[in-house]
């Protein structure tokens, strides 16, 4: 069984760094949101992961975020004014707690369902910072992970979009939606 923890705790490991490519996929069959994230390689190892019932949060050996997993379907979000991405420093966030159990976050949309805010606390004092070109992290006094903003949620049937996006990324290309 894995440990549990309270906060999720991070490592700002410097900026400025190209933004990983990243971008949402709902897939409505499965009622789950995949959010896959590409640094530098374009096939990035798993290695731990942080989970709660309705989120996995998957990281590499080094610790950055290479995959997020909402489990929770999207109509059951709640939807909330005010959800919208703003502009962020990108930054090279490494995540330190290995394997553990993290608490269940809230789930906020905006009206269309089309942006996501994964909040894990109060979110208001935190500091936004790009992982990648979709994915903003809300870091609490540089060591405490709030909350996750992801930007551009596609629809997606039987996997298809992710399995075209994962094949134009390997090629070298970036594409924003697909």
């Amino acid at each position: 069984m894995s440990k549990r923890i309270s906060e999720i705790h991070v490592h700002i490991a410097g900026f400025p760094v190209t933004p990983g490519i990243s971008c949402g996929f709902y897939q409505a069959e499965e009622e789950a949101l995949s959010v896959p994230i590409v640094h530098s390689e374009p096939r990035p190892r798993f290695h731990s992961a942080l989970d709660a019932d309705g989120v996995s949060l998957q990281c590499d050996k080094h610790g950055r975020l290479i995959f997020v997993q909402i489990r929770k379907p999207r109509r059951l979000w709640i939807g909330s004014k005010g959800i919208a991405s703003t502009s962020a420093p990108a930054t090279d966030i490494r995540f330190l707690d290995f394997r553990c159990r993290i608490p269940e976050p809230e789930y906020l949309c905006d009206r269309l369902k089309n942006r996501l805010l994964i909040k894990f606390g109060e979110v208001t004092s935190s500091d936004s910072y790009r992982i990648s070109d979709n994915v903003l992290a809300l870091v609490y006094r540089k060591t405490i992970l709030r909350g996750l903003f992801i930007d551009y949620l596609n629809p997606d049937r039987a996997g298809r979009s992710l399995a075209k996006w994962r094949r134009v990324v390997a090629g070298g290309s970036s594409i924003k939606k697909p």
